[in-house]
């Protein structure tokens, strides 16, 4: 069975970090826990996917917790209307988004800087300022508009 403590006293081991931030997670995490034990009819080794899953996840709430306290300007940048692009699998948000990316003043939230924010974030600062490429030096952008303007 799975115990919410024991996971995350693994993320705390993982990342060498403790502070989780704000911990109204907790409740949300409980019950998550207790469904997976519970109601899920998990094996043993689903067991263990969905611990490895949570516990990594919580590494990474630690990491971010850490780097926002070491930047808490970021608390301050300005986000401007922000778009989502939600629906179900093969119903064109693929082509929504890269249409949406294909604007040099547009950016999209890669799904490797979702699974690791924080070495996203890194990787994309300078002197850990808060500079980032400019979009037309986006490679992959470019190559998207590329196939988009051939395309019409």
């Amino acid at each position: 069975m799975l115990n919410t403590e024991d996971l995350l006293t693994a993320a705390r081991e993982q990342s060498g970090l403790s502070d989780f931030g704000d911990p109204s997670f907790r409740e949300g995490l409980d019950v998550l826990v207790e469904a997976w034990n519970h109601e899920a009819k998990l094996t043993l080794g689903g067991m263990g996917r969905v611990a490895a899953s949570t516990v990594a996840t919580l590494v990474n709430r630690l990491k971010v917790e850490d780097y926002v306290k070491a930047n808490p300007q970021l608390l301050d940048a300005p986000i401007a209307k922000p778009t989502f692009v939600f629906g179900l699998p093969r119903t064109g948000t693929t082509l929504a988004i890269n249409l949406l990316t294909a604007d040099p003043a547009s950016r999209a939230f890669l799904r490797w800087e979702a699974l690791n924010p924080v070495a996203s974030a890194l990787s994309r600062c300078a002197d850990h300022g808060l500079s980032r490429r400019p979009a037309g030096d986006d490679p992959a952008r470019s190559g998207r508009r590329a196939r988009l303007e051939r395309a019409a």
